[in-house]
């Protein structure tokens, strides 16, 4: 069982944009392909590995209401389209639709109802595995040619839908060398200083000569 926890709700303006455009595109759909059934969900960004998003029933307590949570995330929005997210946020609400309506399997399966359920919103399930399979644990899916999908997608893009961020590429910055190598000339000792070390050979006695 999920435990449930209370949540602060914190507003800003461009916390507001990016939430007002998953809840157009969840409005759109929710009516189009789900006859307005589904309840609201609250929305999340994560940055859970290797997952573009997921559905997690009765995750929240919002004043004393038990909520759904759907989670995308936006790591992957710099790679994806404004409509493979929207079509990400479509995958988690079959989940949604079937947690409500339908008979869920075990935690994180894919079952040949959500699987039929996919296909009738116009989403091809494909599994993560290679083999091409419609149900499994780890699941993905492919816009159907001609599929219900594409036209509701039409209609959320003409409501405003903007999907306007997108996560910046790390871009790991390269640190000057402060360290350089200083040898003696005599019997080869090598130590390591600063760019203007005056070291001498304790060998030696000789100043060690620096490399560029």
């Amino acid at each position: 069982m999920n435990a449930s926890v209370e949540i602060v709700m914190c507003n800003t303006k461009s916390t507001n944009q990016i939430y007002n455009d998953l809840k157009i595109a969840f409005d759109i759909f929710n009516k189009e392909m789900f006859s307005n059934e589904l309840p609201e969900v609250l929305f999340t960004l994560t940055r859970k590995k290797n997952t573009l998003g997921y559905f997690w029933a009765d995750r929240f307590s919002l004043n004393e209401e038990s909520k759904h949570e759907i989670a995308l995330n936006p790591r992957y929005f710099i790679e994806n389209t404004p409509q493979d997210t929207a079509f990400t946020l479509l995958h988690e609400m079959v989940h949604l639709w079937q947690q409500i309506f339908g008979k869920p399997s075990r935690n994180g399966y894919h079952n040949r109802e959500w699987a039929e359920k996919m296909k009738i919103v116009g989403l091809q399930p494909i599994s993560c595995d290679g083999k091409g399979s419609e149900t499994g644990q780890k699941m993905s899916h492919e816009p159907i040619k001609d599929g219900k999908a594409f036209e509701v997608f039409n209609l959320i893009m003409e409501a405003g839908y903007k999907r306007e961020i997108i996560e910046k590429p790390f871009i790991k910055t390269v640190r000057n060398t402060t360290r350089y190598k200083y040898k003696c000339s005599q019997c080869d000792q090598k130590v390591y200083g600063g760019k203007s070390s005056n070291i001498l050979c304790g060998r030696c006695n000789i100043e060690l000569i620096r490399e560029e």
